[in-house]
């Protein structure tokens, strides 16, 4: 809205601006053909006129700013030599008029240019904006100039310049109404009530800042509203704001709400607005306070105790597992399998019990209260037994008190809360006590511990572990491998053998027991002379992250097996090991790495026995190409076409086209 009316008043002041020039224009058209000019040479009669206005205090240019309906402002005019071509003027009629059409004269007009004055300018005119006098929002008052006598001739009554221009201002009329309900008016000491505040622009402008203070209550924050959620309330836009506090005593709070005009003007309620002397920057709307009141009644107060009691049992499970499932290893491969026997131990609570005492107690000073029942339940919905010795409805006098009991033989296995709740007619309101149920040690338990076998001779031999054991995890490892193998702890054979395994558990009272198993598949492959690709070679060796075994052909790449410098660069950052490469994707297919991974494979399947008669010269030039080629450069030519037949024979031959045949990599040969 405020942008909106800014640039209505920039096009009608544009448009006053282009009248004036118009009055000028005509003005200026007028010629005098004397013989004695001033200045020297001027030919024609023209002048300027202008109008400003001021605020209050006579200083403060109002500019394309807005006004306010009832607001003192000032107009002054000026007139002002054009120089030449244009002569000097002097006397005529010089007034303004106010927007309710009043003629102000402005005073004699003294030789304005030549040798006289370069302009004149009138004193202020007082004018309180009037909505009356608005048209379209808009105020206009005017200046005019005409009946003069030009200095185109030295002694004549030669016309002077007719001129004239308006200053336009728009009227605005900020405005808000603020209103203030609370969700309580009457409530318990200690209560926490909200307040909510209704904020509605009820002028017609846009308002930005607008936020609601409250005496008491703080903060107080923005809730809904806003609909462009720009921070800009239009005109009949309405803001909730809300606010939360503790009560303690009656309590009488006031709020007043702000708003910033397109002025920078807070639209608010002060002291000063009071006083009818407000703030500087301030627009005192009456409307932007509200109160509310909440009075505070005492209510019973109700105290309750809590004694528990249960028996406890622990149930347990078992879980083994191991990091492998399935092994394939090579006729004399040792390999190690690690597994966990992991047991876990949870609870059951039972036999609960809950039982205590209710005291009620009507305040001092306070009316005598009826009491119409006295409750208790256990996490709402589980009941208690209440006994208070006296029949319902019960009038209990101020500063008397009352005494009951409670039990509750079936309570809730959880550890959760109590509520005792008396309930009231009349004025005095009655009150509740909410108390933890914290069990705190059972009085019996059983099935605490729990004795760990494993079949396997390495795992847990009659191991204890109890409910209280941080640990409760058992990891020892089994070493497969051919039979007699140093540290062999499983004896493996050619081909497929299943090794089963279980670990189980007895309870210390009740003698319950549980198992699990897990079962290692081992694969043993005897056969020799055959091929694997590349994707083989780079998963199966130490520093590959992913489990699978070690081959150990391997150990014949010297001197550090996969991590041997394949390439060594000038720059040691660049070197690259037989895994770092096998492990760097050719990017933009480069044929460097292309050639090296078929390459590496293929020196690994000859090391591991395959017939190389296929590929033996081709190694040995493939070999002198990458140590005498870097990784990092970008190949052309015949050097590019060599490494890449070369990538494709070693490819050939690892996967089984060409050669001895390729290994099936689910059985391979290690």
């Amino acid at each position: 809205m405020i942008a909106i009316k800014n640039k209505f008043l920039s096009f009608v002041l544009a448009g006053a601006t282009i009248v004036a020039l118009a009055l000028f224009g005509f003005a200026m058209s007028a010629k005098n053909a004397g013989a004695h000019i001033d200045p020297v040479g001027c030919t024609d009669t023209g002048g300027g006129v202008s109008i400003a206005a001021f605020r209050t205090d006579g200083t403060t240019n109002i500019g394309i700013n807005p006004v306010y309906d009832g607001e003192m402002i000032k107009y002054q005019a000026t007139l002002s030599a054009l120089g030449l071509p244009n002569c000097a003027f002097q006397s005529g009629t010089w007034t303004l008029t106010t927007p309710d059409g009043t003629v102000h004269p402005l005073g004699a007009v003294p030789q304005i240019g030549g040798g006289g004055v370069p302009s004149v300018t009138s004193a202020m005119i007082d004018y309180q904006v009037d909505h009356a006098d608005e048209a379209v929002e808009i105020i206009t008052a005017t200046t005019n100039y005409s009946g003069g006598i030009s200095h185109a001739n030295s002694g004549d009554t030669t016309p002077g310049p007719v001129l004239g221009t308006s200053k336009l201002l728009t009227v605005i009329h900020p405005s808000t109404d603020l209103t203030k309900e609370v969700d309580q008016d009457s409530v318990v000491s200690g209560t926490e009530v909200t307040y909510t505040y209704t904020e509605t622009n009820d002028g017609d402008v846009d308002l930005i800042n607008v936020s609601v203070d409250d005496d008491t209550c703080s903060p107080v924050t923005y809730v809904s509203g806003d609909d462009g959620n720009d921070g800009i309330m239009s005109p009949d836009e309405t803001w909730v704001f809300e606010c939360s506090m503790v009560i303690n005593e009656d309590t009488i709070n006031t709020a007043v709400g702000h708003g910033e005009d397109p002025n920078g003007n807070d639209v608010t309620w002060t002291a000063g607005c009071q006083a009818q002397d407000p703030e500087e920057n301030v627009i005192c709307d009456e409307d932007e306070t509200a109160r509310a009141i909440v009075e505070v009644v005492q209510a019973l107060v109700v105290e309750k105790t809590v004694e528990t009691s249960y028996d406890r049992d622990w149930d347990w499970t078992i879980e083994k597992s191991a990091d492998q499932t399935n092994l394939l290893l090579s006729e004399d491969e040792t390999f190690t399998v690690n597994y966990e026997v992991e047991v876990s131990a949870t609870s059951e609570d039972i036999n609960h019990e809950v039982s205590g005492t209710i005291t009620i107690t009507n305040p001092e000073g306070n009316a005598d209260a009826t009491i119409e029942s006295v409750s208790d339940a256990l996490d709402v919905s589980l009941a208690a037994s209440v006994n208070c010795g006296v029949e319902f409805p019960y009038v209990l006098v101020g500063g008397g008190q009352l005494v009951c009991s409670y039990e509750q033989l079936d309570a809730s296995p959880d550890d959760t809360e109590n509520e005792a709740t008396v309930t009231t007619s009349g004025d005095v309101p009655g009150g509740s006590d909410t108390e933890v149920v914290s069990y705190g040690d059972p009085v019996n338990i059983t099935d605490e511990c729990v004795t760990v076998n494993d079949d396997n001779a390495n795992g847990p031999q009659g191991v204890e572990i109890c409910e209280d054991d941080e640990d409760k995890v058992i990891e020892y490892a089994v070493d497969f491998g051919p039979e007699g193998g140093e540290g062999v702890d499983v004896a493996t054979v050619c081909g497929e053998v299943n090794h089963p395994n279980m670990a189980d558990f007895i309870t210390n009272d009740n003698q319950e027991e549980g198992s699990d198993t897990w079962e290692v598949l081992i694969t043993v492959d005897c056969f020799e002379g055959c091929t694997l690709t590349q994707g083989y070679w780079k998963t199966h060796n130490e520093s590959f992250w992913g489990g699978a075994p070690t081959d150990l052909t391997w150990d014949l790449i010297l001197p550090d097996a996969e991590e041997t410098i394949l390439w060594d660069d000038t720059d040691d950052a660049k070197d690259l090991t037989w895994f770092d490469a096998f492990w760097t994707a050719p990017q933009g297919g480069n044929v460097w790495y292309q050639l090296a991974h078929q390459w590496m494979a293929a020196s690994l399947n000859v090391l591991a026995d395959a017939d190389p008669e296929d590929v033996t010269p081709e190694l040995a030039d493939a070999e002198a190409w990458l140590l005498a080629h870097s990784p990092y450069d970008k190949l052309k030519g015949k050097d590019n076409a060599d490494a890449k037949a070369w990538a494709s024979l070693f490819g050939s031959y690892n996967e089984g086209l060409i050669g001895p045949g390729h290994c099936d990599e689910q059985n391979p040969p290690l």
